[in-house]
């Protein structure tokens, strides 16, 4: 944990969040996996959410490599906890996130339980948020 919180201090979730749009498969996995990792500390999971960095991770989840999904499903669940992570009301927002939502129930469907976990925790992550958000 020390490491990570002189990773947070030196601006890690900055650089993160800046790498976050590639659509490059191998970094996009290792992107993902260091945000999950990075929402352990602190605020760190509101940090990607004021960086922008949400959203770029949910686009992750069209990439065919199965390996991606897993890790973007772990970051997402681990962003899910971020106070800037919730899901906004206005209707291209929610047609947008009502796609990534179906993504994630098809994903739930899947053979692989720790993608399954993830994709699970997530969906309840949005729940939890959606529920306390004004419509």
């Amino acid at each position: 944990m020390e490491n990570l919180a002189i990773m947070s201090d030196h601006g890690v979730c900055n650089h993160l969040s800046r790498l976050s749009p590639t659509r490059n498969d191998f970094l996009r996995r290792n992107v993902a996996e260091a945000i999950a990792e990075c929402c352990k500390w602190k605020n760190n999971a509101a940090d990607f959410g004021r960086r922008k960095a949400v959203s770029p991770i949910c686009v992750y989840l069209q990439s065919e490599d199965p390996l991606v999904h897993r890790s973007a499903a772990r970051a997402l669940a681990a962003l899910s906890k971020g106070e800037y992570n919730q899901l906004k009301s206005s209707s291209t927002e929610y047609n947008y996130w009502s796609f990534l939502i179906k993504l994630i129930i098809s994903i739930t469907n899947t053979r692989s339980t720790e993608l399954y976990h993830y994709a699970s925790m997530w969906r309840c992550g949005c729940k939890l948020k959606l529920s306390n958000s004004p419509v």
